[in-house]
């Protein structure tokens, strides 16, 4: 009962914050009830919860879609402006890349939002100075997320970076009995749905790091 009530006061707050802005940016709160219908599904499978709120969250993503549809033109698109030589830059607002990320957007997936290069939001991100949190092993989730590429030789193939990137290494914090484990535990989801592999992957993570 008690996560169930955090639960249910984390989809009002997000919900709250999606709809106070001015103006109402409408792929946020796409994304946000989206990202809160798939936590609210892949519970339901495991708990009991109230049927209405699910159907409720379907309802309503359902209608900020349309309105999507329908409208003439969305918060998210992203203009250019002019940049050096004469190349076109893309004009990714600071405040909406802080806002993507403390959801826990991944690069890539903020990258197909605003339709961009995964590139171009790394370089507006250092540009801006943004500080991304939840590092791991000393590695913030920029040196995890952001490649590293050697660009003189990226220069040569155009946007195809394959065989120039640099993953960083670090010591994987599970030993190998917890590995065992969570492999185990995926081959015994494997004809699950992939979100509720990962939710029940990050769970058994995180009680494994906590030492529950």
């Amino acid at each position: 009962d008690m996560v169930r009530r955090e639960i249910i006061s984390r989809l009002i707050i997000k919900l709250e914050s999606a709809l106070s802005r001015t103006p109402l940016d409408l792929d946020f709160l796409q994304f946000a009830c989206r990202q809160e219908l798939y936590l609210w599904e892949a519970l339901s499978r495991h708990v009991n919860v109230p049927p209405d709120i699910v159907q409720a969250l379907r309802e309503f993503l359902q209608l900020v879609m349309d309105r999507i549809e329908n409208a003439e033109v969305t918060n998210n698109t992203v203009e250019t402006v002019a940049g050096e030589m004469g190349r076109p830059r893309y004009n990714l607002e600071k405040q909406k890349l802080v806002e993507l990320l403390e959801i826990n957007l991944s690069v890539d997936c903020i990258a197909k939002l605003l339709c961009v290069l995964a590139i171009t939001v790394n370089r507006r991100i250092q540009e801006y100075n943004i500080v991304l949190f939840g590092a791991v092993d000393g590695y913030s989730r920029k040196d995890i997320e952001e490649p590293d590429i050697d660009w003189d030789v990226a220069a040569d193939n155009g946007e195809d970076v394959d065989g120039v990137i640099a993953v960083p290494e670090f010591q994987c914090s599970l030993n190998e009995q917890q590995l065992l484990e969570l492999q185990v535990l995926i081959e015994e989801n494997g004809d699950a749905d992939i979100r509720d592999i990962y939710l029940l992957c990050r769970e058994y993570v995180l009680q494994a790091l906590s030492g529950v």
